[in-house]
């Protein structure tokens, strides 16, 4: 009898795993899979997301390429001066540095860095919001300090 009652504690123990495990999977692979469209003035541009400190981390680096309307948007929790590198870059980039939605500094056409990178890029005001895309993407859409950045879908 007292056999009986540990099978049911086990495979109740056992499931109560499972489901945690399955949800904690899946909130990783929503964290690391999303997407969405932002529109700045009239371009539309299709983001991932990086809304983790690894996802941070890692940005764009040893990604062979970018489609040519797509970029990675940095989601921070709070407001603070952002530093960025070009560490591990396969190709040239711009970096749209966004608080509260309005683009406050764009760093633009920065060359790629090898795992020693030496170029610290700074929004030097407070920003909530990075966004990277292609390199010459700001100057060849009419992108500029001071637009506004809106989250379409």
């Amino acid at each position: 009898m007292a056999f009986k009652h540990n099978y049911k504690v086990f495979w109740s123990l056992f499931s109560l795993v499972v489901v945690i495990s399955l949800l904690s999977l899946w909130n990783y692979w929503q964290s690391h899979q999303s997407t969405l469209t932002v529109k700045v003035n009239d371009q539309v541009i299709k983001v991932e997301l990086a809304n983790q400190p690894s996802d941070w981390y890692q940005g764009l680096s040893n990604r062979a390429k970018l489609c040519a309307d797509c970029g990675l948007l940095f989601n921070f929790p709070d407001k603070q001066i952002r530093e960025f590198v070009m560490r591990q870059m396969k190709f040239p980039l711009d970096i749209i540095f966004i608080n509260d939605q309005q683009i406050i500094k764009i760093a633009a056409n920065l060359p790629p860095e090898d795992e020693q990178a030496q170029i610290i890029y700074s929004s030097e005001q407070l920003a909530n919001q990075v966004l990277e895309v292609n390199a010459n993407y700001c100057q060849r859409h009419g992108i500029k300090v001071g637009d506004i950045i809106s989250i379409i879908k």
